[in-house]
């Protein structure tokens, strides 16, 4: 089975020696989950189609992430438009303190963001990339993201895909290292991790013309959800 089966890209991208691999893989994933949905309804499917992959391929490949582990949660977390739309979805669906606690957060953070940066009037500057770059990566690398409350993310169902992609095998997580032991631990991306991703980046440049990702403390300073934020 094809879906199954590791992979290795370069800055994102299937190598050539692999694409007749991952086309199979890509339909094989579109017979299995194939959706007349759209836009942040059809994210949301895509996500659920890929937490049963992962339940399937995550003891096979004695992947340590667990519950609780949050190591991969304390850096900049970005995400794309249309993930953006479906954690704010799932947002108003939580009771109503919670999610106006979640949005004051984000609010909250998004303007920290802006004054950190140097911005005036909540701007963000037209060069995207520049708020994901080393730079700032490395700023905010050890912190936490901001919807990681006590290890444990607080808007899981409705995670960006960069989140559900992140697996590693090896002692790097799940349990204490002795003092002076080195960790062993490698990164693994399987074939359906990339379809699913693809099939974000296509019906994000589908709907809004480009692929815009920026980090999530930064997407309620975005015209698109300002309002949503900062009523």
């Amino acid at each position: 089975m094809i879906l199954f089966e590791k992979i290795e890209t370069v800055r994102g991208e299937v190598p050539l020696h692999l694409k007749a691999k991952y086309e199979k893989a890509w339909l094989e994933f579109i017979d299995r989950f194939s959706s007349p949905l759209n836009g942040a309804q059809l994210v949301n499917y895509a996500f659920k189609c890929m937490d049963k992959l992962t339940k399937t391929c995550m003891g096979n490949n004695k992947i340590t992430c667990r519950s609780g582990c949050s190591h991969c949660c304390k850096q900049l977390i970005c995400c794309t438009t249309i993930e953006m739309e479906n954690i704010l979805e799932h947002i108003k669906r939580l009771p109503r303190a919670s999610r106006r606690e979640k949005m004051k957060s984000m609010a909250k953070e998004a303007t920290k963001f802006a004054a950190w940066y140097g911005s005036n009037c909540l701007g963000i500057p037209s060069d995207k990339h520049k708020l994901i770059s080393e730079p700032i990566r490395s700023k905010y690398f050890g912190i936490p993201c901001i919807f990681l409350k006590g290890n444990i993310c607080s808007i899981y169902g409705a995670r960006p895909v960069i989140c559900r992609t992140t697996k590693v095998v090896g002692d790097f997580c799940g349990k204490q290292i002795p003092l002076g032991q080195k960790r062993e631990a490698k990164p693994i991306k399987f074939f359906y991790d990339q379809v699913i991703t693809d099939i974000i980046k296509e019906e994000e440049r589908r709907i809004y013309g480009e692929l815009k990702v920026l980090p999530l403390r930064v997407w309620p300073l975005d015209k698109k959800f300002k309002k949503e934020f900062f009523r």
